[in-house]
């Protein structure tokens, strides 16, 4: 790759070009008709981690998937099928990624995964997280290091304490006054209608509000509604803009906007950007 295309700064082989202008690519911002505001700048040691340069990025890029699963804040579920050969790894699956968000805390036995483990403060949560079978490849320190990071710079992090010092706050008021409890709820708001031409970083009122109170009936069906106790889980549509960054926290560690049908260009023509078009300008 050894042209920059003058638009977006992409890498192009010099076979990329458009037939009919040669200075012009396609794959990457449609001729500079797509603009993506850059990614939130990415906290130092994370940044030290991805660029391989900090001590413990060798366990990171080995397990750097197993990493994010055990950060994230929804879980993904999909059908991977193993490719047989010797061949270079590839990450195959088949038929649809599903994201499920589960309720505040586990039910009865059950070990707290994912959001739930921001429920909980740092160190219980780093105990059931190296506790966890299915975390026994990662290195405790590392996991320590993400969750602390995320606690302190992540809006979605953030909402999950708020809720808890919310409903320990309704569980004492409850206790003094000899009264029913009432349920506390999170709900992650779907607003498309946010600036998406502004390049700040998110603030947790901004993507979630605390509610006490009845039911998330009242809330509409574009919001996520998180309760304390739940047997079933939440599916997200991958079309929820909060769908990227509560799955991959590591690559929207400061909860930038993931992607949904309603992002239009920062530009006059107003060109609704595909998902395809959205991860490849990011990965470009």
């Amino acid at each position: 790759m050894e042209i920059e295309f003058h638009h977006c700064g992409a890498l192009h082989f010099p076979s990329e070009q458009t037939a009919r202008d040669l200075d012009q690519f396609t794959s990457c911002c449609h001729k500079g008709a797509v603009v993506l505001l850059p990614l939130l700048p990415f906290p130092e040691e994370l940044k030290l981690l991805f660029l391989r340069k900090h001590p413990l990025s060798q366990t990171f890029y080995q397990n750097i998937r197993n990493y994010n699963s055990a950060v994230a804040f929804v879980s993904v579920v999909s059908n991977i099928q193993s490719i047989p050969g010797r061949g270079p790894y590839m990450y195959k699956i088949s038929g649809q990624i599903y994201h499920f968000l589960g309720p505040a805390q586990p039910n009865t036995g059950d070990i707290p995964t994912f959001g739930q483990l921001y429920f909980l403060n740092t160190a219980d949560a780093h105990e059931h997280r190296s506790n966890n079978p299915i975390n026994i490849r990662l290195n405790p320190i590392l996991l320590l290091l993400l969750d602390s990071l995320l606690r302190q710079i992540n809006p979605y992090a953030q909402a999950f304490k708020m809720m808890r010092e919310v409903c320990q706050e309704e569980n004492d008021t409850a206790v003094q006054q000899n009264q029913s409890l009432m349920e506390v709820q999170i709900i992650f708001d779907n607003n498309y209608h946010l600036d998406q031409c502004r390049y700040n970083i998110p603030q947790v009122n901004e993507v979630a509000a605390v509610f006490v109170g009845p039911g998330s009936e009242n809330f509409p069906s574009h919001c996520l509604a998180v309760h304390p106790h739940s047997n079933q889980l939440t599916t997200i549509p991958v079309t929820n803009k909060n769908c990227d960054p509560m799955s991959y926290p590591l690559l929207f560690p400061k909860g930038d906007i993931g992607w949904h049908p309603y992002i239009s260009n920062c530009k006059q023509n107003q060109t609704k950007r595909t998902k395809c078009i959205y991860i490849a300008i990011l990965l470009l």
